[in-house]
């Protein structure tokens, strides 16, 4: 990874994180619940542009982007972030430990959104 990543004091994209969990809904099927964890982190933020595609005269757009946070144990796939800078809601798709130092993690993420 570039030093350019490493370095902290380019983060200045606040992210708040959320942890998923399956509860037992209506007929014993189990829907996914986001509760916020404590805590801001500040990361570099680069989306990759996003695919669009029409299916049953619905617009969807899957935007994919990047970001480097400080390391966190408690953060994984199937979690959630919210970017506070423009209140969107991304979902992690892989986590990883730079350089496997536990210094600092770049994060996958995913976000799909649907127009009328």
């Amino acid at each position: 990874m570039a030093q350019r990543y490493l370095d902290t004091s380019i983060r200045r994209v606040p992210l708040q994180f959320y942890r998923r969990s399956l509860v037992e809904g209506q007929a014993n099927r189990r829907r996914a619940e986001y509760t916020p964890i404590e805590g801001v982190s500040f990361s570099n933020f680069k989306t990759k542009g996003g695919t669009q595609s029409v299916v049953d005269g619905v617009l969807t757009v899957i935007d994919t982007a990047t970001a480097v946070i400080t390391y966190r144990a408690d953060i994984k796939r199937g979690d959630r972030v919210e970017c506070l800078a423009d209140g969107s809601m991304w979902d992690i798709l892989h986590v990883e430990n730079i350089d496997m130092q536990c210094r600092d993690c770049a994060l996958t993420l995913q976000r799909v959104e649907g127009v009328f």
